[in-house]
C-alpha cells in the first residue's frame, strides 16, 4: 500500500497531531472547520499549512487503502471484491493506528459488471470502498470531532473503464447556445 509520508516542518521534524508538537501552528482541533473547507482554505494554501496538508494527505492515504485493498485482478478468488474484512481492513493494511473503526463497505451494482464479475446477490455488487468512523478517544481529541469518513477508489478495471464510457455515450438535445439563449 502506498501511504505517503505526513508533511515535515523546519528542520525535518514530523508533523504530529497538535497536542504532540510544539510549533506555532493552531492545534487542528481548533481550526478543523477551516482545514475542511469552511472559508473556502482562504489563507491557507499558498503556501499550503501544514494542519491541511498533513489532513489531505491522511484523507488520501484513506482513499489510496481502497485501491490497494480491491481484488481487481481477474484471476483472483477476490476479484471484484475487497482482500479483508471490515474488521481486519486497517490492521491488514498498516493503518491499524488511524483511529478509524469500518462500519460498512460500498458497492457499485452494473448490468455490465455483473456479467462480468459473476451475478451477484442485489444488495451487493463490486467493491468500491467503506464507510468508517473515528472511534479512538485521543483521535477524536486532536480532530475536535468525531469524524466519518466515506472512502471509494475510482476505476480500475477494463470493464469498469467500459462501463464509464457506455455512461458517456447518451445524447443530447440542449447545445451552448440552447442553455445560454433558451432557444433551441
Amino acid at each position: 500500500m502506498a501511504v505517503f509520508p505526513l508533511p515535515q516542518l523546519e528542520d525535518n521534524a514530523v508533523l504530529l497531531p497538535s497536542s504532540q508538537t510544539n510549533s506555532t501552528q493552531p492545534q487542528l482541533c481548533d481550526v478543523w472547520r477551516d482545514i475542511q473547507g469552511a472559508h473556502n482554505w482562504n489563507g491557507l494554501l499558498d503556501p499550503m499549512v501544514p494542519n491541511l496538508k498533513a489532513e489531505a494527505l491522511r484523507y488520501g492515504n484513506l482513499a489510496q487503502l481502497c485501491y490497494d485493498a480491491f481484488g481487481g485482478k481477474s484471476y483472483s478468488k477476490n476479484y471484484g471484491t475487497c482482500y479483508h474484512s471490515k474488521r481486519d481492513l486497517f490492521n491488514k493494511m498498516g493503518m491499524s493506528e488511524s483511529g478509524y473503526q469500518v462500519t460498512k463497505y460500498v458497492y457499485a451494482n452494473t448490468n455490465l459488471l455483473n456479467q462480468v464479475f459473476g451475478e451477484k446477490p442485489k444488495d451487493q455488487g463490486v467493491w468500491l470502498g467503506f464507510i468508517a468512523v473515528c472511534t479512538d478517544p485521543n483521535e477524536i481529541r486532536r480532530l475536535g470531532r468525531r469524524d466519518i469518513v466515506i472512502a471509494w477508489r475510482g476505476t480500475q478495471t477494463a470493464e469498469e473503464w467500459i462501463e464509464d464510457l457506455r455512461d458517456i455515450l447518451v445524447p443530447t438535445r440542449l447545445s451552448y447556445r440552447c442553455k445560454r439563449t433558451g432557444k433551441n
